[in-house]
């Protein structure tokens, strides 16, 4: 084993030796079995990257561990032991952008976001069968074949067998059904799924990635069945309004994530607004979150009294005012 340290992620990017020594040291569960270079159904494909100085790039680079060792320990502990992230805390602390943070560090291309509701179930994840679509082609003599009306999700694209693996953001899965959780962990412990329709044909079927580029190339599934290769980083945040099964939680590695101390938050606005002498400003609303504490700093950099902005905020983001 190639020995580097265990904190692949940082507040620095992490190298391509050490990103390739954390590769090729997974656990025996998460093993991919074979050389990517040997695999028949490798997905040869460059994942999209963070548009230089991009609204996406800027809220990577600016993100600020703000629960010192624990949170950095906790995010290193779910990348080698290959378990989804579970983000616990209150709205607007950081949870989503740490995603970002890590897919940017890591180098691993942008990631992907599946936005969670009271609906959502796996199906919607793993990919969308438009058979409406397929239908009309069909009536009008168009049919090319089912494929070309498969579009994977962003848990299917996240399990394509890529040479680097992919970073997916489930954000509030606390929205969900019961059953989705344990529906992911199914999943992820199988390191795979099947499409089902194009089980039926078998062969090769060139299908679409979820954030695939106009006139970009289908990928190709062999006989309907995805199978990851390099386990993807997988971050999932809750806002905790309801508890997940004892079964899930177990494999995932749980980071409560806290309200940055004065001086983190301090850095932060540095980061976003330039201001090197916010430790007064921050000390008025001591008791807001992140994004309204930056919210607040802003209008008061246009002039606006701390008073107005104050009663303003409250007005705007409380429900009981």
């Amino acid at each position: 084993m190639t020995t580097i340290p265990w904190h692949i992620y940082r507040d620095t990017p992490a190298t391509p030796a050490e990103l390739d020594a954390w590769l090729d040291q997974p656990p025996p569960w998460r093993a991919p079995g074979q050389p990517w270079s040997e695999r028949a159904d490798r997905v040869e494909r460059i994942p999209p990257q963070f548009p230089p100085d991009g609204m996406d790039e800027r809220r990577a680079r600016r993100y600020q561990t703000t629960n010192g060792a624990r949170e950095l320990n906790a995010i290193n502990m779910a990348l080698w032991l290959r378990r989804p992230l579970l983000l616990k805390g209150p709205p607007g602390i950081g949870k989503s952008s740490l995603a970002y943070s890590i897919a940017y560090r890591l180098g691993l291309g942008l990631p992907m976001r599946w936005e969670i509701g009271s609906r959502t179930g796996l199906q919607e994840g793993l990919y969308d069968y438009d058979a409406v679509s397929h239908l009309q082609a069909t009536r009008a003599g168009k049919d090319k074949g089912i494929a070309e009306f498969i579009t994977l999700g962003p848990l299917g694209t996240a399990m394509l067998p890529t040479e680097r693996p992919r970073v997916l953001l489930v954000d509030e899965l606390d929205k969900a059904s019961y059953d989705l959780p344990n529906d992911l962990l199914h999943v992820f412990e199988e390191g795979g799924f099947t499409i089902k329709e194009l089980v039926r044909q078998g062969g090769s079927s060139p299908v679409l990635p979820c954030d695939h580029a106009p006139g970009e190339r289908p990928i190709t599934v062999v006989g309907g069945r995805v199978r990851t290769h390099h386990h993807p980083v997988v971050i999932i945040t809750t806002n905790e309004e309801r508890e997940f099964p004892e079964a899930f939680r177990r494999r995932c590695v749980v980071l409560h994530l806290e309200r940055p101390d004065n001086a983190s938050l301090a850095a932060i606005v540095e980061g976003w607004l330039g201001q090197t002498d916010a430790a007064a400003l921050i000390a008025r609303y001591h008791d807001e979150n992140t994004d309204v504490l930056l919210q607040a700093l802003f209008l008061e950099r246009l002039g606006a009294a701390s008073d107005e902005v104050q009663a303003a905020l409250a007005r705007a983001t409380r429900t009981d005012s």
